[in-house]
This record gives C-alpha cells, sequence and structure tokens, in this order.
C-alpha cells in the first residue's frame, strides 16, 4: 500500500510481518494481522510530515495464510514465512531481509519515488529486519524506527548500523523496554529510545498509535529531507 503526498520529503517503507513475533521465550503472538485502518491511521500521521509511506507485508502469501490458520485453530503461534508453524528468527531472517531490501531497490526504481531518501520502520522481529537491511543499504536506508521490536536479533549487525536510530516503546510494556534498552547499547549510531507513556505492546489504548506515528514521523521527516544518493 502506497500513499504519496504533494512535495514528498522522503519515503518510510513500513515493513510488516504477518503477526509480529513471540514474545522472548514463549511461543505468544504479539500482535494481530495490521488492519488496513490502522496502515491508514499511520499513513495519515506520515502524511502530516510530508512523508511518503509504502507498506509492505514480508510474509509470501502462503505464509500469511499459515499464520491466519493458527490464529483460527487457537493456536497463538506465527506462521514461519515457508509455513512451518512458529516463526523462526533464525531461519526466516534472512528471507525476510531479502524481502525487504527488495522493496527498497523497487522503490528507488519507482518514478515517483526514485528521488526520495529512505527510512525503514517496522515492528517486533520487523525491526532487526529493518537494522540487518540499514546495513545493506547504506546508500538507500537514511534512517530506522523500531515499535515494541526486536532489535536484539539483529545479532552482530546491531554494531554495524550507520544510520540514525529510534527505538520507540509502550510505557506499559517492560518486555519490550528491557530487550530494547540492552539493544541500545549496542548501538554506536545516532540512537534515541522514546517511551509512550500508558502504551502497551501493540499501542492499542486512545491517542498511543498517533503519538508513536508523530513520534516516528517527525525522526524521520528530519533526515530523510533530501534527494536520495546513489543505490
Amino acid at each position: 500500500m502506497l500513499t504519496l503526498p504533494a512535495q514528498a520529503r522522503g519515503l518510510v517503507v513500513w515493513a510488516h510481518v504477518g503477526l509480529g513475533s513471540p514474545t522472548p521465550g514463549t511461543n505468544v503472538v504479539e500482535e494481530a494481522p495490521c488492519p488496513v485502518t490502522r496502515l491508514r491511521d499511520l499513513a495519515r500521521v506520515l502524511v502530516q510530515h510530508r512523508l511518503a509511506t509504502l507498506f509492505v507485508d514480508l510474509l509470501d502469501e502462503g505464509g500469511a495464510r499459515d499464520d491466519m490458520a493458527e490464529v483460527a485453530h487457537g493456536r497463538g503461534t506465527a506462521a514461519g514465512a515457508g509455513g512451518h508453524g512458529v516463526l523462526d528468527p533464525a531461519h526466516d531472517l534472512p528471507l525476510f531481509t531479502e524481502r525487504a531490501i527488495a522493496a527498497l531497490d523497487w522503490a528507488a526504481g519507482h518514478d515517483d519515488l526514485a528521488g526520495l531518501r529512505a527510512g525503514l520502520c517496522a515492528a517486533g522481529v520487523g525491526a532487526a529486519v529493518a537494522l540487518i537491511a540499514a546495513t545493506r543499504r547504506p546508500a538507500r536506508v537514511a534512517a530506522v524506527v523500531g515499535r515494541s521490536g526486536r532489535p536484539d536479533l539483529a545479532g552482530a549487525a546491531l554494531a554495524r548500523v550507520a544510520v540514525p536510530t529510534l527505538l520507540i516503546v509502550g510505557g506499559n510494556d517492560a518486555e519490550a523496554m528491557l530487550v530494547n534498552r540492552v539493544a541500545m547499547l549496542s548501538l554506536s549510531c545516532e540512537k534515541r529510545l522514546e517511551v509512550v507513556p500508558g502504551a502497551g505492546h501493540c499501542f492499542d489504548e486512545p491517542g498511543a498509535l498517533e503519538t508513536m506515528a508523530h513520534l516516528a514521523g517527525a525522526w524521520l521527516a528530519e533526515r530523510l529531507n533530501g534527494s536520495a544518493g546513489p543505490h
């Protein structure tokens, strides 16, 4: 889903991974598939910051079907990209990263987007994907935002991230708070951890999603303003 405002100052590639990821040490699903209304709410806020937004689901159609089947049968586990039942970061992260990079490369060749600097945003496992992809396309990615993310899953790539990185967590999400604070220690780039008071893991509380989107929009707009370099 692409939203392109007039005189956009940058492009946000928002990478979504189906159901998200299990919380550390469990197989409990973090969040339901992102509804279109939620994506539109995010895009509406980012447009206020004059940012184009490209939403990409990194699960393929088969993986997404398996994802929904798991929920329908009450199993509460997230399907992997190959339909193998439970999201396995070691197995799926390389594939998801390649798909995120493919989205960046597609945007670089799109007439309306080619001149825009890009930022990557994602939640859960997607945050690790965004950080790894930023190290693979340093001339294309100018900033990263992770929301309720698992940046720890990026492993050694965390130390190689060179672009400004904003991590956003809910004030009531103690698990994500701990994971993201630890990840901050491994990041040597410009970085910030923002806490949205009263928000939980999925930012479902009144006003929480909009607050998160404005934090992301302000961070990205400042760093994406300008033309893209070579890709």
